[in-house]
C-alpha cells in the first residue's frame, strides 16, 4: 500500500474455524470454510508480519483457557509470538456482562490480556476500559 501513498494500519482478523466466518474457493472452485489453524503455528506470526501491522484475535485465543483458573491465568503463545514479531495485538470483544471463568471483572480480563500480549481492545464498554487504564497509569506514574 505504500506504493499507492496509502499508509493505514492493517490488521488480520482471526476467527475460529467452527464459526465458519470466512469462505474461500478451493482448487475445484467450491466455496469452503477458511482454515485458520496455520495461524497458531510457531512461525506464522513472522509470516503474517510481512503483510500486516497487527492481528485481531478473539480474546480467548490469547489465553490458555483449559489451563487457566481464577487468579491463575496462563497466556497462550499467540499474543506473545505476535508481539515478538513486531505485530500489534488488538483483541475482541471485551464485555463486562460475558466474563470467562478465570476472571471476576472486566478489568481483571483487561489486565490478563495485556499480560498475554494485547495492546488494543474492541469493547462494548470503552468507558470502563479507559478509566481502568487511566487509573493504572496514575498508579504507575506515582510509584
Amino acid at each position: 500500500m505504500p506504493e499507492l501513498s496509502i499508509n493505514l494500519p492493517l490488521h488480520f482478523l482471526i476467527a475460529y474455524n467452527e464459526w465458519e466466518e470466512t469462505q474461500v474457493k478451493d482448487p475445484t472452485g467450491e466455496w469452503v470454510n477458511y482454515d485458520y489453524n496455520w495461524v497458531f503455528e510457531n512461525d506464522a506470526m513472522q509470516e503474517i508480519s510481512m503483510y500486516v501491522d497487527g492481528i485481531s484475535p478473539e480474546y480467548s485465543m490469547l489465553i490458555d483457557t483449559k489451563s487457566s483458573s481464577y487468579q491463575h491465568i496462563v497466556p497462550s503463545k499467540l499474543g506473545i509470538l505476535a508481539r515478538k514479531s513486531g505485530l500489534n495485538v488488538h483483541t475482541y470483544t471485551i464485555r463486562k456482562d460475558a466474563l470467562p471463568h478465570y476472571v471476576s471483572s472486566m478489568t481483571d480480563l483487561l489486565d490478563a490480556l495485556v499480560n498475554a500480549g494485547a495492546n488494543g481492545f474492541f469493547t462494548d464498554f470503552p468507558d470502563i476500559a479507559k478509566q481502568h487504564f487511566i487509573q493504572k497509569s496514575h498508579l504507575i506514574n506515582h510509584n
